[in-house]
């Protein structure tokens, strides 16, 4: 027998697979930018979503923040995320360095595309950004206390509201289930 039939006789499905595994796997790690926070190995694709899933996030990522440090990398998807865990660290971000760390994400195509990053919310930073702020500023009032006044005036309705419905939560649960 030659050399290629013995290989080939040795090479099964299973091999192949856990060898494609271990090429991936390097070849995440290699591809892998040096300058990124320390983080959690994810899987292609998934990224950490499986580890995010299980459970409560907020305690996977102070468990992360206990092994790696108070700047975090992880994989939402193939979307690289940087969680800030310290309050020091986050002063430092986004007031001190707030043009470098203040603006929206770019890079979440659907949004993009649903709002042209448009708006006040998803808009970036610049000129039309300031100029719808300071339009929701001066029409709708926030930042000031008319805002709070007319939140307080709904919540109360909304109390109001829910007394007047008092006793007929049974008579409302019927109806949701007819």
């Amino acid at each position: 027998m030659s050399l290629i039939e013995n290989i080939a006789g040795f090479v099964n499905l299973q091999t192949v697979l856990v060898l494609l595994v271990v090429l991936l796997m390097t070849y995440v790690y290699v591809t892998r930018p040096r300058n990124l926070p320390p983080g959690p190995w994810g899987w292609p694709i998934v990224g950490n979503l499986y580890t995010l899933s299980k459970g409560n996030i907020h305690l996977t990522l102070s468990k992360w923040r206990k092994k790696y440090g108070a700047i975090v990398f992880f994989k939402i998807g193939t979307l690289g995320t940087v969680c800030l865990n310290d309050y020091d660290v986050i002063k430092e971000a986004y007031v001190r360095r707030s043009d470098m760390f203040g603006n929206r994400p770019t890079n979440l195509r659907i949004v993009n595309q649903l709002i042209n990053q448009k708006g006040i919310i998803f808009a970036p930073l610049g000129p039309h950004w300031w100029e719808q702020r300071q339009f929701a500023v001066a029409s709708l009032g926030f930042g000031s206390l008319r805002i709070n006044e007319r939140i307080l005036e709904e919540a109360a309705t909304m109390q109001a509201e829910l007394l007047k419905t008092k006793g007929m939560e049974d008579i409302i649960i019927k109806r949701c289930l007819i």
